[in-house]
């Protein structure tokens, strides 16, 4: 019997997409990047012979020693209050190790980027020393030290440069070109010894448990000492993050039958539960213990290690211990072919892997100049804003997990994101791992059926859930004890 033929969605190729004007011409110097007002205002406080355009985007400092100058003038004269990211680049040819710090405002607008060269070694030297930002931006703190981490950049002053995602007895700097793993099998993908010769052999087999691992020179594994030395030594007594007063500053004479005078220097911890200004003394004093929250602890939703300073029920410090499942994607990526990379992006965050993809495919697009057609744009909208209601979801709901509302509230969301992603599945054929973006398109257009969930998702059954949700947890007075006024920014 003769049947119909398949009448599915095709494929939104992306043959549509064109190169732009000049994207094929002759290799030429990197262009350098056009200068905003804010970075004209960098310049000019701070000289041509310390700062000048970088290649593509953003200020390159001539000058390290002027880089914590540098970062204090971003923040209070231009007023950029966060410091997004800090990353790094290899430039093994060149013999440096480009640190790439990425500021923006809270109340929006365009970020600005600056970059700073540092003399690279051979085999597993540090680099020449960096300035940390880490007094002038906190939370460089982390950052700092994944760049050291994965590239060895020896940041200067640093309150606590240790590794962050690997551990102490790993050899080595995985992130320069130069670094090979003991198990190293190629450059790059399809590795020699599963394609195109066809004699597939397990690594696990050629390469055994104790052959797999190097050590950083001198080190020995079966020494006796205590990994967390370096962690607790750096918990602070009290935080700068939390506001102090002083016992003499409160007025009073006579605290526990200890006079003001001998009390007046003594920082304490303030909780300002009227919000007048000025701590509470008649709170319960409390002296301050460590605790640890995970590795393995439902509310950590992973493994993730929590070493928390506590003064009573009041945080005064805290120091997350990451890196139990890091896997280093990048170094992968460095292996993989350009489109392989696509579903990896999937896995660093499961619960937004589209709007990864997005990301990942237009930093490829910029590179290669391409324009897509308005279309692949409406369908990356389309699927990337379905991704963020449903994470929102998701994340909303384990909020009130953890807040105490043990899982009612949270399949109420569920319910709701299990729409989205129910529509994810039709269109690419996989729930949360969908490997949808390609670069100039996307893997599979939506028919009518799919446009038409999408329409009434978007304008009837999340609009209504939302309100439906709003009405049910805005006013409860238990999600308000528990957030408001709980923690310091």
């Amino acid at each position: 019997m003769a049947t119909a033929a398949p009448t599915g969605p095709k494929p939104a190729t992306p043959a549509a997409a064109k190169p732009a004007a000049g994207a094929h011409g002759a290799k030429g110097p990197a262009p350098l990047a056009p200068v905003s007002a804010e970075l004209e205002q960098l310049q000019g406080k701070f000289g041509t012979a310390a700062l000048e355009p970088a290649p593509y985007v953003g200020m390159l400092l001539k000058d390290n020693s002027q880089l914590r100058q540098v970062a204090e003038f971003i923040r209070d004269d231009l007023k950029f209050d966060t410091l997004s990211s800090v990353t790094a680049v290899d430039y093994i040819k060149e013999g440096y190790i480009e640190a790439v710090y990425h500021f923006s405002k809270l109340s929006g607008g365009s970020p600005i980027t600056l970059k700073a060269r540092v003399a690279r070694h051979t085999g597993n030297d540090k680099t020449v020393p960096l300035p940390s930002i880490t007094s002038v931006y906190p939370g460089a703190d982390f950052q700092e030290r994944e760049v050291y981490d994965m590239y060895g950049v020896d940041f200067q002053d640093h309150p606590d440069l240790r590794r962050i995602l690997l551990w102490e007895g790993f050899g080595g700097w995985p992130m320069r070109k130069d670094w090979k793993e003991a198990y190293f099998e190629g450059d790059t993908k399809p590795f020699e010894n599963r394609w195109p010769g066809g004699h597939h052999e397990l690594i696990e087999e050629r390469v055994p448990w104790a052959d797999n691992l190097i050590y950083p020179e001198g080190f020995d594994p079966t020494a006796e000492g205590d990994p967390d030395a370096g962690l607790y030594a750096t918990m602070q007594t009290k935080t700068a993050s939390v506001p102090v007063s002083t016992y003499a500053a409160a007025g009073a004479t006579m605290i526990d039958g200890i006079p003001v005078k001998a009390m007046a220097n003594m920082p304490v911890a303030e909780i300002d539960i009227d919000r007048n200004g000025l701590a509470d003394f008649d709170e319960l004093r409390t002296d301050e213990i460590i605790v640890n929250m995970g590795p393995q602890h439902p509310s950590t939703h992973g493994v993730l290690r929590l070493v928390l300073r506590l003064d009573g029920e009041t945080v005064t410090d805290a120091k997350l211990v990451l890196g139990y499942l890091h896997r280093n994607h990048e170094k992968i990526g460095e292996r993989n072919t350009w489109l392989h990379n696509i579903p990896f992006t999937d896995r660093l965050d499961y619960i937004t892997g589209i709007y990864n993809e997005w990301g990942y495919v237009l930093g490829v697009e910029k590179m290669m100049n391409l324009v897509t057609t308005p279309r692949v744009e409406y369908l990356r909208v389309i699927m990337g804003e379905l991704t963020r209601l449903q994470s929102h979801f998701w994340g909303i709901g384990f909020l009130l997990n953890d807040l105490g509302a043990f899982f009612t509230p949270a399949l109420y969301f569920l319910t709701e994101r299990d729409f989205a992603i129910d529509l994810f599945e039709s269109v690419t054929g996989s729930r949360m791992m969908c490997n949808y973006m390609r670069f100039g398109g996307v893997s599979r257009d939506l028919n009518e059926s799919q446009l038409a969930r999408v329409r009434e998702l978007v304008f009837e059954r999340y609009p209504r859930a939302i309100d439906e949700l709003e009405e049910l947890l805005n006013d409860n007075e238990i999600i308000k004890a528990r957030t408001i006024g709980c923690g310091y920014m």
